[in-house]
C-alpha cells in the first residue's frame, strides 16, 4: 500500500451556494461545469441527479454526506468535466429533491441497492465511485456487495470508523446533540462553521431558507441517521474496509472536526497488504471537497489514472456488459448483505 501523503498548495475557495432549487442548493460550479439536472424513476419515486462531462469518457459518481445534497460536489464536479470525465452526481435517496419516502428503508444495505437500480436506470456502466461522510459508508457498501460494477472506490472523510482519538463531533454527540442538523439560521452558521475551515456569508433569505428546510425534515434525517449510524452499525466501515476487493483511496481533511485527522495513519496501517491508499488534505476541514476543491479534484483524476486502474476499469467493463446480455432475467441481488456487528 502507498504511504500516507499529503496533497500540496493551499489554494481556498469558499463555500458556493447561491441558487435554490427543489430544496437543494449551489449553481456555481454547475454553470461552469455545464451540469444537467435529470431524473431516473427509482423505486416509488425519481432520483434526481446532476451529469456532465463527455458521453464515453470514464465515470465517476460523486455521492454527498448527511443533511446535504447533491450540490456539495459541483466544484469538484465542473474540474472534473473539465478533465473529461463524464460526472453524475444524485441525490441520495430521500435527500435533496428525492421522495422521502415513510415507507423506505436507509440501511446501508438498501441505500446500495437503490445506488445500484439508479446506475442501471441511468446506464450508467462500469464507474469510478466516490462518497462522503455517509455516502462514504453507501459507496463502501456497494463496493463490498458488487465489486465487479466498479472501477475504483473513493471514501472522503468517511463516517462508521473506529478513530483513535475523540473529534468534536464525538464529544457533541454524547450529550446528544447532532451539529449536522441545525434547526435554526443561527444554529446553520454553526454548522458550516463545523464542517467547512472556509465558510461563506450567505444572503440572510437563502440562510434562512436552508436552516427552516433541515428543520423541516428533522425527523427524517434522525430516522436516516439512526439506520445508518447508530447501535450496532455504529462501526460498519470496520467490518467493511477490510474486505473490499475494489481499489480504494482514502481521503481525510487534517482540520476536520468531524472525523479526527489521526484515524487516517490508523487506518493506513490496518489496510496494510490492501489494494488502497491514504491521504491527508491540509488545512480542509469536513467538507473537504467544499475547502479544497481543485486539490481533490487533481487526487481524483490523478488516483483514477494510476497504474492498474485501466486494467481493473476493463474488467468491470466486461462484467457490466455481461449483466446487459442477460436481458429477460430479473436484477442479480448484491454478492452479499452488508455484515453486522
Amino acid at each position: 500500500m502507498n504511504g500516507l501523503f499529503f496533497l500540496e498548495g493551499a489554494g481556498v475557495l469558499a463555500l458556493l451556494f447561491v441558487l435554490w432549487k427543489r430544496g437543494t442548493f449551489g449553481g456555481g460550479g454547475r454553470k461552469k461545469s455545464k451540469l444537467e439536472e435529470k431524473a431516473v424513476p427509482v423505486g416509488r419515486g425519481h432520483m434526481w441527479y446532476l451529469q456532465g462531462g463527455p458521453k464515453k469518457g470514464p465515470t465517476v459518481v460523486l455521492l454527498h454526506g448527511f443533511a446535504t445534497d447533491k450540490s456539495q460536489w459541483e466544484e469538484v464536479a465542473a474540474a472534473l468535466v473539465a478533465a473529461n470525465y463524464t460526472v453524475v452526481v444524485p441525490d441520495l435517496p430521500g435527500f435533496g429533491a428525492n421522495l422521502r419516502d415513510i415507507d423506505g428503508k436507509y440501511d446501508a444495505t438498501s441505500l446500495a441497492k437503490q445506488l445500484r437500480s439508479f446506475a442501471r436506470a441511468a446506464d450508467l456502466g462500469a464507474f469510478n465511485l466516490v462518497g462522503h461522510g455517509i455516502g462514504a459508508i453507501v459507496a463502501a457498501s456497494y463496493a463490498y456487495g458488487m465489486p465487479s460494477e466498479l472501477a475504483s472506490l473513493v471514501l472522503v472523510e468517511p463516517l462508521g470508523l473506529t478513530v483513535p482519538a475523540e473529534s468534536d463531533f464525538d464529544k457533541v454527540m454524547k450529550n446528544g446533540r447532532n451539529p449536522l442538523l441545525p434547526s435554526t439560521p443561527q444554529a446553520y452558521d454553526h454548522l458550516i462553521g463545523f464542517v467547512s475551515t472556509t465558510p461563506s456569508k450567505l444572503p440572510p433569505a437563502v440562510k434562512k431558507k436552508r436552516a427552516e428546510a433541515l428543520a423541516a425534515s428533522r425527523e427524517f434525517y434522525q430516522r436516516v441517521w439512526s439506520e445508518l449510524r447508530e447501535g450496532d452499525r455504529s462501526h460498519l466501515m470496520d467490518l467493511l474496509l477490510p474486505e473490499i476487493k475494489v481499489r480504494t483511496l482514502m481521503m481525510f481533511g487534517t482540520a476536520s472536526r468531524v472525523v479526527h485527522p489521526s484515524t487516517a495513519k490508523v487506518w493506513e496501517k490496518r489496510l496494510e497488504g490492501h489494494n488502497a491508499r491514504v491521504m491527508l488534505v491540509p488545512g480542509a476541514g469536513h467538507w473537504v471537497m467544499v475547502d479544497r476543491p481543485k486539490e481533490v479534484a487533481d487526487a481524483l483524476v490523478s488516483f483514477f489514472k494510476a497504474p492498474g486502474e485501466a486494467r481493473q476499469a476493463k474488467r468491470a467493463a466486461a462484467a457490466a456488459e455481461r449483466n446487459a446480455e442477460r436481458s429477460g432475467e430479473p436484477a442479480a441481488e448484491p454478492s452479499g448483505e452488508i455484515p453486522t456487528a
